[in-house]
Order: structure tokens, then C-alpha cells, then sequence
């Protein structure tokens, strides 16, 4: 569930794609012109300033992380509060943060 406001554009498709995990979604988005890096309104949500591959990260959703950071995601960019990727998913509880940390480590890119 999304607890930041949405407004039911392509935007907000791309986050419950992410989300969801839903590759396929992903891709016919990101073709269709939707900025891959595009972040959720800021306000007093959980989510607030996140972009498709927090919520994707946070999902626990590899192959729809690998496709965004593959599509071009910046995975620098910051949510509310500074956080980071790596930061949100580790605030979003246990539940498949092992693997999704370790495949975060690995990408050397998140430490410059």
C-alpha cells in the first residue's frame, strides 16, 4: 500500500509498478517518457520523496531493481530526511532486507 498521496498519473504507475515489481510495466513507462527518477510529493509520509526504485528496493523487488538502475536510475537521489536507499530499506523492516542489502553493497556506484 501506498501511504504517500497519489495523483493516478504515469507517475504514480511507475511507483506501484516498482512497487509491484511488475518489469514489464517498468519498461512500457519508462518508453512512454516518464522520468525514471521522477520522486513522490513531499509531505509527512513514510514515502514522501520517493523515487520508483526506492519503492522498489523497500519491495524487496530485484529484477525490478536491476532494470531500473539499468534503465538509468540514479541511485543517489535522497528521500525526505536524507534518506538514502540503502537507509529506506533499512527502516522498512526485516522482511527480505538481507538480500536487497547485499545486492546494494554490490554496486560500487552507491559509495561515491
Amino acid at each position: 500500500m501506498l501511504f504517500v498521496a497519489l495523483k493516478h498519473d504515469k507517475t504514480d504507475q511507475l511507483f506501484v509498478a516498482a512497487k509491484r515489481g511488475d518489469t514489464a510495466a517498468i519498461k512500457r513507462l519508462i518508453a512512454d517518457g516518464i522520468d525514471i527518477n521522477a520522486q513522490t510529493e513531499l509531505g509527512p509520509g513514510s514515502e514522501s520523496g520517493y523515487t520508483a526504485l526506492h519503492f522498489a528496493v523497500v519491495a524487496g523487488k530485484a529484477d525490478a531493481v536491476d532494470l531500473l538502475i539499468a534503465l538509468g536510475a540514479n541511485i543517489h537521489i535522497k528521500a525526505q530526511g536524507d534518506r538514502t536507499l540503502l537507509l529506506a530499506l533499512v527502516e522498512s523492516g526485516p522482511a527480505g532486507q538481507e538480500a536487497m542489502i547485499q545486492k546494494l553493497t554490490q554496486l560500487p556506484q552507491l559509495f561515491l
